[in-house]
C-alpha cells in the first residue's frame, strides 16, 4: 500500500487530518492502511515493512509512540526516509506498507 498520508477518503472530496500535526496524520495513515487490509480480509498483523518518509526525521519518536499503539510490540520491520517535501506542502508523513496475506 503506497503513498498512505493523512486524508480521510480518496478523490476529489477528501479533507487532510491533523494539518500541521505529526501524531494525527501518522494514526490517519495508519488507520487508511488498515482500512485497506480490511478490504482484503487482513489486520495490520499482516504487515511485514513499512516505510515511513518524514519530512522531519525528528517527528520519529511521535511516530513510533502512534506505531505501537497500532502494531504492537515489536512492531513490523520499518524504514526511515527523511524528505524536503510530500506531494502536499501540508503532508508531515506519508507511510508505504506491505503486508502478507
Amino acid at each position: 500500500m503506497a503513498g498512505q498520508c493523512s486524508f480521510d477518503s480518496f478523490g476529489p472530496g477528501r479533507k487532510l487530518v491533523g494539518e500541521g500535526n505529526v501524531e494525527a496524520q501518522t494514526r490517519q495513515a495508519i488507520e487508511n492502511i488498515k482500512a485497506l487490509l480490511a478490504q482484503e480480509g487482513a489486520t495490520l498483523k499482516n504487515v511485514v515493512d513499512w516505510v515511513v518518509y518524514l519530512v522531519d526525521v525528528n517527528d520519529l519518536p511521535v511516530c513510533g509512540k502512534v506505531a505501537q499503539e497500532y502494531f504492537g510490540d515489536p512492531p513490523p520491520v520499518m524504514t526511515l526516509i527523511g524528505v524536503k517535501a510530500l506531494a502536499f506542502p501540508e503532508l508531515l508523513v506519508e507511510i508505504r506498507a506491505i503486508a502478507v496475506i
